[in-house]
């Protein structure tokens, strides 16, 4: 794991430098600053690649096998690391913002903001936006990094899976293409075909229909083959830093 001071740029307008010469307002298009870099644990590392998509049953589902596993997870893994400190500043940046945006909107729709309030919710939305779309562009450099050892197939599938993460179906199925309207047919379905021994002839043909599916068919075959090897080599990536 490298050890050394990141330059990224800040998000946050408002930012003063120490030196009287650079005391002026700061956005991420016009200042790069240097600071010390912040260097993420393991369990750092494994949380942010997680946060990617590059879950041992997302691999196994985009079909990559245990070395694949280990070259991705190393090329993830020294992204992580090169945009660590940015990526913490833009999150705790957006949190902060967040609380004062919050604060000063609920002070506003209660009739007490003073001038100062609103000039200062104008400036401090400005900030979040600005924080939020710095978050944003070190993740799709990331992206961009592991993306470039994936085949167009398995990047197209692995940003599915990634958009999909939430349901609450099991993963085989996030790589199905469907629109938020249908997940929510299908997710009613599954979920009446696990619970009731009896589940209506639609619910059921709902979900035959999406386990016909050859997408679905191929993520099983590869999480039933793939998996154990996969989940090891996703943890012996991260056990090498």
């Amino acid at each position: 794991m490298r050890h050394k001071a990141l330059v990224f740029r800040c998000s946050i307008v408002g930012l003063a430098l120490g030196a009287s010469a650079f005391a002026s307002t700061l956005s991420m298009s016009d200042a790069v600053v240097t600071q010390p870099a912040l260097v993420p644990t393991q369990r750092d590392l494994q949380q942010e690649a997680v946060s990617l998509g590059l879950s041992p049953q997302n691999l196994c589902v985009i079909g990559l096998n245990a070395d694949q596993t280990s070259d991705l997870i190393a090329t993830a893994i020294e992204s992580i690391e090169e945009n660590w400190s940015t990526l913490k500043f833009s999150r705790s940046s957006i949190l902060s913002y967040s609380t004062e945006v919050a604060v000063l909107k609920q002070a506003v729709r209660g009739g007490t903001a003073t001038q100062e309030d609103h000039d200062g919710l104008l400036s401090a939305q400005s900030s979040l936006d600005t924080a939020k779309a710095s978050l944003e562009n070190t993740v799709s450099l990331m992206q961009t990094d592991i993306n470039q050892h994936l085949s167009l197939e398995q990047s197209t599938n692995l940003a599915r899976l990634v958009a999909n993460a939430g349901l609450p179906v099991p993963v085989k199925y996030h790589i199905l293409d469907k629109t938020s309207v249908e997940w929510v047919h299908f997710r009613k379905a599954y979920a009446q075909c696990q619970t009731n021994e009896n589940p209506s002839s639609e619910a059921s043909g709902i979900v035959q229909a999406a386990d016909s599916q050859y997408e679905v068919n191929l993520a099983q075959v590869h999480l039933d083959t793939y998996l154990d090897a996969v989940s090891e080599a996703f943890e012996n990536a991260f056990d090498a830093e």
